[in-house]
């Protein structure tokens, strides 16, 4: 099986009501974690985070979202601009010789790293990524589980376990999604040549 990328994004989220303290009119990424993975076994060939400079441009991170993802201002300090951790993608993905489609729970991750990356800059990813969220909606569908929910709840609807600390941080829901992927596409009955 091809080694994939599994890529999970967290991001600060805009000033409103239940956020007052935040610095941003639109959603801006904070941190961005990925995993280089095979499928068949699952082996996680490398687990990667890198936290942007977003605190340098905008201010601290809302205790919102320091709640949600335990994302401190240590974390936030080492912060470097977005297309340095772009350029670590790409070279990891050339390294490792994945797939230039990503994995990703969701559809909008690596929509939302091409929105914010510097005008100019070279794509070097497929154009959308591959949404594990509706792989296991399908699934849920043809095996009679309940299909809407966090990848939370997927993973423990299928008896696979939450592997690391938290949730809501880029690199363990890398890992998490990379690890859904794999259990699905093993499941997928492979039919034999005629």
């Amino acid at each position: 099986m091809k080694t994939m990328i599994a890529l999970d994004l967290e991001l600060e989220q805009p000033k409103s009501d239940r956020i007052p303290d935040s610095f941003t009119d639109v959603p801006k990424i904070i941190q961005v974690g990925w995993v280089v993975f095979n499928t068949t076994p699952f082996i996680v060939l490398g687990t990667y985070s890198m936290f942007t400079d977003y605190c340098f441009y905008h201010g601290p991170v809302s205790r919102y979202i320091q709640e949600l993802t335990g994302i401190t201002k240590e974390h936030m300090d080492a912060g470097v601009p977005l297309i340095e951790i772009y350029t670590e993608l790409v070279e990891c993905r050339e390294r490792n010789n994945t797939s230039r489609i990503v994995c990703q729970w969701g559809r909008s991750d690596m929509q939302c790293l091409r929105d914010e990356l510097p005008d100019g800059i070279e794509w070097e990813f497929g154009q959308s990524g591959l949404n594990v969220k509706h792989m296991y909606m399908a699934y849920a569908h043809r095996t009679g589980i309940k299909a809407r929910c966090g990848l939370s709840k997927a993973l423990g609807r299928l008896g696979i376990p939450w592997r690391g600390r938290r949730r809501h941080r880029a690199d363990i829901d890398a890992l998490n999604t990379a690890s859904m992927y794999s259990y699905l596409v093993n499941q997928w009955p492979l039919k034999k040549e005629l």
